[in-house]
Parts: C-alpha cells; sequence; structure tokens
C-alpha cells in the first residue's frame, strides 16, 4: 500500500509539472501578444523572448503597408520584405514621405505590418554649371537645373553633351545641400539621393576642355580686290592653336562689297560670336579693260611670215615684235593696245646671208614686257602646230593655265624674281603628305636670265603663315603638279579627313551627303568647272577631283591597331594635348588618319590614327597595323 501511495504522489506531482509547465508556456505567449503596442498610429512588436523547447519560423515573405499618419489614409501599395518572425528589418523608404521609425520588427506569423509615415514636402534642386577651361571668362558655357527632386529620391543625371568640340567631363560639389548626398566621380554624370528635410539648392561645377577664346582680325578690302577668306578674319585662338576654318561661321550679308563704308561682320567658333569690322575703300585705281588684239608678221612684199598670234591685254598696254631669226624688224617694235579687235602689223627685212625658212625658227613671238597681255597662238602660226609651244611666250602646253591651281610634290622655294638665288628667295615650303601639300594660285609666267620658265604664282594655303604672299616658284613637274584631276579613273578613294560632300549640280550645290575617308566610290565621268574638275559618280551626283581631297583607285586603310607598349592618346593632331593613357597590348578600332603640322609650310607632317576620343601615334615602333 506504501509503495502504491508512493507512485500515486509521483504520478500526481509528473501531471502537475506538466500542467505548470504548460501555464507558463500559455503565459508566455500572452505576454508576447500584450507586448504587441501601437505607438503613434505604428504597430511596435517587442520581442519578449521564446522558450526553449519552441522552433523559430523560418525566413518568410512578410508586408509593410506605408500609412499617412496625418489623414491615416494607406501609401501605394504594400511594400514585401523577407525575414524570420522576431527580426529587425529596415522600414522600406517612400518618396516625400519620413518613415516613424527606421526599423520594423516582423511578428511571428507572415502577414501584413502597417507602418506610419510623415509627409516631407520639401523639395531639393541641383544647378549644373558648364565651364570651358580654355576660356578666360568665368562666366559657364551653360547651366542646366534640376528641379523638384523629393525627400528619399533617388536617380542619375547625365551631363549635357556640349558637341564634339568638348571633351573630358570633370565635376565637384561647390555648393551642398545637407542631406542630400552626390556622387560626382563618375566620367559620364552624377547620381543623387535626397534625404534633406527642407527646401534648398546644391550646386555642381563640370569643367570640360572646349574651344578657346578667339577674336576676330578687321579686315580692309578695296572694291574689285579678292573678297576675304575665313583664315582673313580668324586663323588661331588666343593660346595659339590654328582654328578649324570648317568650325568658323561668318555673316557676311550685311557687307555692300561695292559700296565704300564700315560694317560688322559676326564671326562664330566655338559657340561664342565676336564682331569683325570690314572697311570697304575705293580700289586704287580704276579697273583695267581686256582688249582682244591680232598680230601679223609680213615681209616687206607683205608675205605672210607665219608668226602671227590673237592675244588680249589691259588697255594702253604695250605689245611688242616677236623675233624672228633672219629677219630684221623694219616697223616698229612696240604698239600701244587702245582698242578691242586691234590689229597690229609688224613689217620685217630679211637679211642678205640667211636662207627663207622663217617657218622653222623658234624665236619668242609675242613677248610682252610687264604688258599684263595673255595670248594663244592663231591659225596662222605655221611654227607653233606641233602644240609644244605656246608662240605668244614660250610656255609648254602641258604648263598650269593661267587661274588653275598647282600644288608642290617636293620641296620648292618661292622667290621674289625668276632668277632663284639665297639672296631673292621668300621661303621654303618642305614636302608634304598628299593632303598637306601647299598650294598656289598661277598667276602668270616668267623666264630666268638662263630661259628657264617659272610660275609667278600667289600662295592660297589659309591656314598657314604664308596665306596671300606673292612671288615665283619653279614650273618644273617633278616639283609642282595641278591640283584638279584632268582625267577619268573608275574608282576613286576619299582620302580627306574630313570626308568630302556630293552635290547634285556640278557647281557643288545642292549637298547630298558626305563620304567619310576611306569610302571608295565608282565613277562614270568627269566634267570641267571654270578652271576646276568634278567627277560624276554613277549615281550622277557631283564631287571635287582634287587631289589633295581624292585619290584614284582604291586604298585600303587601317581598321585597328595593337600597342606595342604603353602609349598616350591626345586630343589633337599634333599630339600636344594628352587626354588619357592607353596600355600594352591593347586593340583599338581605327576611325581615319590624319597628318600634324598640316598648316607650317616649314615642318614635315607625321602620321596620326584618329581613334576614339582623340589621336594616337602611327609610329609601327609602337603599335601595329590592321587592314
Amino acid at each position: 500500500m506504501e509503495t502504491k501511495r508512493v507512485l500515486h504522489e509521483k504520478t500526481a506531482q509528473r501531471g502537475s509539472n506538466r500542467s505548470q509547465s504548460k501555464k507558463r508556456v500559455t503565459t508566455k505567449l500572452l505576454m508576447t501578444a500584450l507586448a504587441t503596442l501601437t505607438f503613434g498610429g505604428m504597430t511596435a512588436i517587442t520581442d519578449v523572448g521564446l522558450p526553449s523547447n519552441v522552433v523559430q519560423a523560418a525566413v518568410s515573405t512578410y508586408y509593410i503597408q506605408p500609412r499617412d499618419s496625418a489623414t491615416n489614409a494607406y501609401i501605394g501599395e504594400p511594400i514585401s520584405v523577407v525575414g524570420m518572425s522576431g527580426q529587425n528589418v529596415d522600414t522600406p523608404r517612400v518618396i516625400g514621405y519620413k518613415a516613424s521609425r527606421s526599423k520594423t520588427m516582423l511578428p511571428m506569423k507572415p502577414g501584413t505590418i502597417v507602418v506610419a509615415y510623415i509627409q516631407v514636402p520639401a523639395m531639393a534642386t541641383v544647378t549644373v554649371n558648364y565651364f570651358n577651361t580654355n576660356k578666360s571668362s568665368t562666366k559657364p558655357v551653360t547651366t542646366e537645373t534640376i528641379q523638384k527632386i523629393a525627400y528619399n529620391q533617388t536617380g542619375s543625371i547625365t551631363f549635357k553633351d556640349l558637341g564634339k568640340d568638348y571633351t573630358d567631363y570633370k565635376a565637384e560639389v561647390a555648393t551642398a545641400l545637407n542631406g542630400l548626398t552626390l556622387d560626382v566621380g563618375q566620367a559620364t554624370g552624377f547620381s543623387y539621393d535626397n534625404q534633406s528635410e527642407v527646401d534648398g539648392t546644391a550646386v555642381i561645377n563640370v569643367t570640360v576642355n572646349g574651344p578657346a577664346d578667339f577674336k576676330p582680325k578687321d579686315i580692309t578690302y578695296k572694291i574689285g580686290g579678292a573678297k576675304p577668306t575665313i583664315a582673313d578674319y580668324v586663323d588661331k585662338d588666343l593660346k595659339g592653336n590654328v582654328i578649324d576654318p570648317i568650325k568658323v561661321k561668318i555673316d557676311e550679308s550685311a557687307v555692300k562689297w561695292d559700296q565704300v563704308g564700315s560694317y560688322q561682320v559676326p564671326v562664330t567658333y566655338g559657340g561664342e560670336t565676336h564682331q569683325a569690322t570690314v572697311t570697304v575703300q575705293a580700289a586704287d585705281k580704276p579697273q583695267p579693260v581686256q582688249y582682244a588684239y591680232t598680230v601679223r608678221t609680213i615681209d616687206s612684199q607683205g608675205h605672210d611670215l607665219g608668226r602671227g598670234y590673237t592675244g588680249s591685254g589691259t588697255s594702253g598696254s604695250s605689245i611688242s615684235a616677236p623675233t624672228i631669226s633672219g629677219y630684221t624688224l623694219t616697223s616698229a617694235n612696240n604698239v600701244s593696245l587702245i582698242s578691242n579687235g586691234q590689229q597690229i602689223t609688224f613689217t620685217y627685212r630679211l637679211n642678205s646671208s640667211t636662207p627663207v625658212n622663217p617657218g622653222t625658227t623658234n624665236p619668242n613671238p609675242g613677248t610682252t614686257n610687264n604688258s599684263g597681255s595673255t595670248v594663244t597662238p592663231s591659225n596662222s602660226s605655221s611654227s607653233s602646230n606641233d602644240g609644244t609651244t605656246d608662240p605668244t611666250n614660250n610656255v609648254p602646253a602641258n604648263a598650269a593655265q593661267k587661274g588653275a591651281v598647282v600644288y608642290a610634290i617636293n620641296k620648292i622655294g618661292l622667290y621674289n624674281s625668276p632668277d632663284f638665288t639665297k639672296a631673292n628667295r621668300k621661303g621654303w615650303y618642305v614636302k608634304q603628305p598628299r593632303i598637306a601639300r601647299p598650294m598656289f594660285v598661277v598667276t602668270g609666267y616668267e623666264r630666268s636670265q638662263n630661259g628657264t620658265l617659272r610660275y609667278r604664282v600667289r600662295d592660297v594655303n589659309h591656314s598657314s603663315k604664308t596665306a596671300g604672299q606673292a612671288g615665283y616658284i619653279t614650273a618644273s613637274q617633278a616639283y609642282v603638279r595641278p591640283v584638279y584631276y584632268a582625267t577619268k579613273h573608275a574608282t576613286i578613294t576619299v582620302i580627306n579627313p574630313r570626308g568630302v560632300n556630293a552635290y547634285r549640280k556640278a557647281n557643288l550645290t545642292g549637298k547630298v551627303k558626305n563620304y567619310r575617308q576611306g569610302t571608295v566610290l565608282r565613277v562614270k565621268g568627269i566634267v570641267k568647272h571654270n578652271l576646276t574638275t568634278r567627277y560624276v559618280l554613277t549615281n550622277g551626283d557631283y564631287i571635287t577631283a582634287n587631289r589633295k581631297l581624292v585619290n584614284m583607285g582604291r586604298h585600303k586603310q587601317v581598321k585597328s591597331v595593337k600597342t606595342k607598349q604603353a602609349i598616350n592618346r591626345y586630343s589633337n593632331v599634333n599630339l600636344t594635348k594628352k587626354n588619357h593613357s592607353i596600355a600594352k597590348n591593347r586593340t583599338l578600332k581605327v576611325y581615319g588618319y590624319d597628318y600634324s603640322h598640316k598648316n607650317d609650310v616649314t615642318k614635315h607632317g607625321t602620321l596620326r590614327h584618329r581613334v576614339a576620343g582623340g589621336y594616337i601615334t602611327a609610329n609601327t615602333k609602337y603599335v601595329r597595323a590592321y587592314q
């Protein structure tokens, strides 16, 4: 009986212990539920702990529903969060609102938790100023404003594209706004994160590498003279950099070229416009009148000696009698040109010791010293029918026409007179690559004392310091050639770094498109336009036949290069403005080529590759080229 009693007491005690344990668990859960309190309309969950024999829930998805603390209205849709019961998670951010607390505890069971948010009406503004580092002005090139950035709003802004002349964007925060975080360490823009609770403005200054300041030159023009070119107005910026004429715009619409006066001409470059003054003056003397004339050469019996010619010259000029070997001039040696269509006859006497054969002599008929006349052989000139010379001034038929353009293919000098000496040499023009060869307009012909033909020329290298100079150069085809092709070629390749334009008309008006450097074009014909030529493409469009811009045939172009060692990239073709470093064994796409010192007639140009972002060397010591 004692044994049974003891067993009964132990059994009762175990039952009582289980009952007490159950009560403690129930009490614990109740305390957890009661600990869920609401503060300011927000559900706060306090973890009062779990008994050791209760398993904690696995990771689950919960939803937090933002609620406006002022209106009790829900703000948008519930926001999902992932976590475990009892875990403190970051309270989600809502644009325009601030959560009443930064952390939210997740309840025992997954569900929706309502969290109170306070509306923040403040807005932030970011002003971005763009400054050109190459200009002395403190005024920004342009300014843009990003407005109404709400509280808790994030985003990114790309820098404004100022054009291909602007590179190397670098930003810094000039004026900060408390609570607004700005990341300006990016190459293409900046990002923002606004947690400012007050209205305000932050300022970002962006520096860019753009065109330098420039000042156009004033022009003095005499009526009847050559009109000014772009290079006459502006050739270099204030830092000494050569300005590409293509990038300059000039408005001469207000200038009356035939009326004496002073006119303002807007000159625009790099987004800025300055005024140049054009002063139109009266001509120094009346414009000369051109008269046509015909020269006859006869003997005392009236027989034609076959040395006549036709020509044209300025009124009042003196026409000299041609010299005929074996004959003596018996009439006046010089006749003044006084009317259009004037007939001039020179009479000769046969020397007694010379056989009669005047047609085979090769004198210098038609030479007009300082007369300014230009002539062509007449049909009666029997000695010029072989086509090798022009009897008026003994100029070879293959010489460039007066008014035509030639360029130097080898080193040449410009001289003050037809007799080339060191004393009268004005300067040298070094041998240049094809696209940079110096050009001259032929304005006349002269011969040296030993009879060598010279071209009287004017320098038309508009971007060069020598532009406009006049003098004499060699006429040898080993040194100078016509700039324009004279014959058709089936295919041509564009070699100009800026490409060539195609037009609907032979006078190069009605632009159709631009063909990039390296483009191969098929040609169906060639036409003359004044003293130039144009190629007619198979589609009927016209392009220039200038040898500096196109090359006959098909020419391969470098497509890519691989660096043999570390090199630098530059923003200019002279490789003086470094903008990037390139490591060894890097492969770069090549978009074209160009040469340095194109506008300096004293320096030979060096080949450069044009790549993304600028220019690199083409020296095979540093890069390997692939076509």
